[in-house]
């Protein structure tokens, strides 16, 4: 009723623990449930955000979660982004991420909107491309790429079409604002002037001592949220490489190896933590993946032999990532026979990614199809090399793409082992018949 209603409203607070109790009653019936869900986000407090993200996360129906996801997204509480994250890793029902995406890409967080981007292209007449297209239009009018852009008009396909160039341009400027924000080692701290960034910190700390935990699952949860937040989590993970837990360290390094271009902030303690046994081969990951051009001889130093066998490999994947023209000569050498297996792999995989795909081509398919390695890695480097000779137009190589593109939208989503193999020879054999087409075009 409006005065009860109204009567709670000016509780604000102070109501939030009842409600919350409320809603853990499994016989509440819907329409109260939803009625308190609702009242809950029109509070828009910290206490009531708190109350719908545990409902987020634990609520036993989808419908709830997918509720409480989308109310989240009209509060102005930014600090939530660390817990949907978390919702996010944990959540097997596809519509309900598709709700969760669209909370984080409401408060600015730029995973969310590419899922949703992912969901409208994977299989445009799917319900649940039906389900994301408005709210990525939700998204870009939010956020600046006002409505009219987008024409009203036309075949559902040209608007559907029109508005994946928007979002997709939109994801860009984020990009470009944490790649500006990463400029000359800086990110956005949080100063603690206001209670959203006190409690963001707090959301990203906790995030950071789960991950020295041994529940593997918190600690997998954590390191998922903190990869996907972005700079702003990137000078306490830059922090936490000086912690003395050797765990916390490690795992610090291995969410900023995920970060890509977001951990460009903390290339300082990168730098250092190389010296570290326990650290270095995700901070050399790290900055080879940003990439970080200028930390090429740190990278090729701890490739060389001497260190860790892990550090090695690490340090070569990580050359292979910055994808410099001057590595070349110094992965050739790791290709020799002498070197270990898994290190010839990554040097091949390197060198091909640096690109001389014509000498490291053949020792890539007798990687791919090797019983002694995994050839997961050397495939995904097989499909980058034939798309960037796709690009400079060799037509047998963007042939071979399309059928490559087209047989993995044909195999369902869960392959056994055998199923999984079956189709890599397949593929491997389709190559080797037109790889001296492809080595001999542009």
């Amino acid at each position: 009723q409006d005065p009860a209603r109204a009567e709670l409203l000016n509780l604000g607070s102070r109501a939030v623990p009842t409600l919350a109790l409320c809603l853990n009653d499994s016989n509440l019936p819907a329409p109260v449930r939803e009625q308190t869900l609702s009242l809950l986000a029109e509070m828009d407090t910290p206490q009531a955000a708190g109350a719908l993200l545990i409902r987020c996360a634990e609520a036993r129906t989808a419908w709830e979660r997918s509720r409480c996801a989308r109310l989240l997204s009209t509060m102005q509480q930014a600090w939530v982004v660390p817990g949907l994250l978390r919702s996010l890793f944990r959540e097997r029902d596809p519509e309900v991420r598709v709700w969760l995406a669209h909370s984080l890409a409401m408060h600015g967080n730029g995973s969310g909107l590419q899922i949703l981007i992912d969901a409208m292209q994977t299989d445009p007449q799917s319900p649940l491309a039906a389900i994301a297209q408005p709210l990525v239009e939700e998204i870009c009018e939010q956020f600046g790429w006002a409505g009219k852009q987008v024409p009203a008009d036309g075949s559902g396909a040209d608007r559907r079409q029109a508005l994946l160039v928007r979002a997709g341009q939109l994801n860009a400027d984020w990009l470009e604002l944490e790649e500006a924000q990463n400029a000359n080692f800086s990110a956005p701290e949080l100063d603690g002037s206001t209670p959203t960034d006190l409690r963001f910190r707090h959301e990203v700390w906790n995030d950071i001592e789960r991950l020295r935990r041994p529940e593997k699952v918190a600690a997998q949860e954590s390191a998922f949220a903190l990869a996907n937040l972005g700079p702003a989590a990137t000078p306490a993970l830059a922090q936490a490489l000086g912690d003395e837990s050797s765990t916390l360290r490690t795992e610090a390094a291995r969410c900023l190896a995920a970060m890509g271009l977001h951990a460009k902030a903390a290339v300082p303690q990168l730098l250092t933590a190389l010296n570290d046994f326990s650290t270095a081969p995700q901070a050399a990951l790290a900055l080879g993946r940003m990439p970080w051009p200028p930390a090429q001889s740190k990278l090729e130093q701890a490739a060389q032999a001497g260190p860790g066998l892990e550090l090695r490999v690490a340090g070569t994947q990580a050359l292979g990532a910055l994808g410099l023209e001057s590595s070349q000569a110094f992965l050739r050498k790791l290709m020799q026979s002498d070197e270990p297996e898994v290190l010839q792999q990554a040097a091949s995989e390197a060198l091909a990614l640096c690109g001389d795909f014509k000498a490291a081509s053949a020792a890539l398919l007798s990687f791919a199809d090797s019983p002694r390695v995994d050839g997961t890695s050397t495939m995904w480097v097989l499909e980058q090399c034939l798309q960037r000779a796709s690009e400079r137009g060799n037509s047998a190589a963007r042939e071979l793409l399309l059928e490559w593109q087209r047989a993995n939208a044909a195999a369902p989503a869960i392959q056994n082992s055998t199923a999984l193999l079956t189709g890599r020879a397949d593929r491997l054999a389709e190559l080797r018949a037109v790889l001296p087409r492809i080595l001999e075009g542009p």
